[in-house]
C-alpha cells in the first residue's frame, strides 16, 4: 500500500512538474534548453578533468623512464569516455539541426529525439572508429616500446658486464646490484 502511494505521488510529480517543464511550453517558456546547457556544461567539466595530464620531461633521467612515461600516455590516450564525447557531440549537433530547421524554439521531445537518433550513430561510430584503428595502433605501439625497453635493458647489462669483465674484479657485488636493478624494473 506504501509502495503504490509512492509511485501515485512520483506520477504525480512527474504530470505536474517534469513533463510540462520538459515536452511542453509553459508560460516563462521552456526549459530544456537550461537543462542541455547544463549538461553540456558537465561534460564539458567531466572532459577536462579526464584529459591526460603531461610531466615534466627534465625529470627523467634514463631512457626507460622515458619509455614508461610514453607508455603511461598511451594508455591515458587509449581509455577515453566515448560515451560523454559522444553525448556531448550529439547535443551540440541536435542544436544546430533544430535552429536550422525549426523557425520557432522546438519543444523538448523534438531536442530530446533528435540528441538521442544523433547519440546512437556518433557513439556506435565512435566505437567501431575506436576498435577498429586506435585499439589496434596503440597495441602496436605498446608492443613495440616493450621491446625497444627490454632491448635497451639487455644492453645495459651487457655493458655491465663487459665493464665488470675488463675492470679487476674487485668490485663484483656493485656490478651484480646494478644488474640485479636492471632485471627487477618492470
Amino acid at each position: 500500500m506504501a509502495t503504490q502511494k509512492i509511485m501515485d505521488d512520483a506520477l504525480i510529480f512527474y504530470e505536474r512538474y517534469i513533463s510540462p517543464a520538459l515536452f511542453t511550453e509553459i508560460e516563462r517558456g521552456p526549459i530544456w534548453p537550461v537543462i542541455a546547457s547544463a549538461i553540456v556544461l558537465i561534460l564539458i567539466a567531466l572532459e577536462i578533468n579526464g584529459s591526460v595530464k603531461t610531466t615534466n620531461n627534465e625529470k627523467l633521467n634514463t631512457v626507460t623512464e622515458r619509455i614508461d612515461q610514453t607508455l603511461e600516455q598511451l594508455y591515458q590516450k587509449n581509455n577515453v569516455v566515448g560515451w560523454r564525447i559522444s553525448l556531448l557531440v550529439s547535443i551540440v549537433l541536435a542544436l544546430i539541426v533544430l535552429f536550422i530547421f525549426f523557425p520557432a524554439l522546438p519543444d523538448g521531445f523534438d531536442f530530446f529525439l533528435i540528441t538521442m537518433v544523433l547519440f546512437i550513430i556518433i557513439y556506435l561510430g565512435f566505437n567501431w572508429f575506436h576498435w577498429h584503428w586506435h585499439k589496434p595502433t596503440h597495441a602496436k605501439h605498446h608492443t613495440e616500446l616493450l621491446g625497444l625497453r627490454h632491448q635497451i635493458k639487455d644492453m645495459e647489462i651487457t655493458q655491465d658486464i663487459n665493464q665488470f669483465k675488463s675492470s679487476d674484479k674487485s668490485d663484483y657485488s656493485s656490478v651484480l646490484h646494478r644488474i640485479e636493478s636492471i632485471l627487477h624494473q618492470p
